[in-house]
């Protein structure tokens, strides 16, 4: 009986922990180098998969943090739109 419960333990102890790197990681990498390397170029093709809405990033934002990221992909989008429609 105390083994069952000790594995048992041990697996959503494994389980928290996987979880908890998981949103680590997407919080430095999806959401700031990811998103810091997208921002810094703004490409003029509008379907290019940086124009496209990480829903990684989005899980680790707050609600501000959201609506920012959205505002700057809509605009970055729309500017690509214009571009594309200028070639």
């Amino acid at each position: 009986m105390f083994i069952e419960k000790m594995k048992f333990r041990l697996k959503v102890f494994r389980y928290d922990v996987e979880d908890r790197f998981r949103l680590l990681q997407y919080r430095i990498w999806n959401k700031h180098l990811l998103m810091w390397w997208n921002n810094l170029y703004m490409r003029d093709d509008e379907f290019h998969s940086s124009y496209g809405i990480d829903p990684r990033a989005m899980e680790v934002m707050s609600k501000k943090e959201r609506g920012k990221y959205l505002k700057r992909l809509f605009r970055r989008r729309s500017i690509a739109h214009k571009r594309d429609l200028n070639d």
